[in-house]
């Protein structure tokens, strides 16, 4: 059985969870308000940005799906969701635990600079074109280099 967090249950992390639970995963919900979490995924509440509030994660962790959301349009909020949360996540010994697998990452094709209709895939160049591509950009270079076993996914 695994044992997935998903850190920043809304939307697409509840449709996510219940797909996993229905599988036969045990799926803790993390997110600041967990009362419109669905009783069949196990709620924790917290703030990624806030190293505290993570010290009593479960121990048994297999994987993390990572979809924060920045809750808001300013580069303080980005900064918050994608790279202090994600720095806060990969500094627990869980992840470090020889029962971890992968930390699954969704980013945002906002890292990509083209804008005129370019095809782009996983080795087109990527570029900031504003704070919130750039704090996405430091949260995947983070993650990179953390040698977590990770993907990204640029939704």
């Amino acid at each position: 059985m695994r044992h997935v967090l998903i850190a920043g249950c809304g939307y697409v992390g509840t449709a996510l969870g219940l797909r996993l639970v229905e599988a036969g995963d045990r799926v803790y919900g993390l997110r600041r308000v967990v009362t419109a979490l669905p009783s069949a995924l196990l709620p924790i509440r917290a703030d990624l940005a806030v190293p505290a509030d993570l010290i009593g994660l479960p121990a048994r962790l297999t994987h993390i799906i990572y979809a924060a959301s920045a809750g808001g349009a300013t580069d303080e909020n980005y900064r918050r969701a994608y790279v202090d949360g994600l720095r806060n996540l990969l500094a627990l010994p869980q992840v470090r635990s020889s029962m971890f697998r992968q930390l699954q990452l969704i980013s945002s094709t906002a890292v990509y600079p083209q804008t005129a209709g370019e095809w782009v895939d996983e080795h087109s160049k990527t570029g900031s074109s504003g704070f919130s591509s750039a704090r996405l950009l430091e949260g995947e270079q983070l993650l990179r280099a953390s040698g977590v076993p990770h993907t990204i996914l640029r939704c």
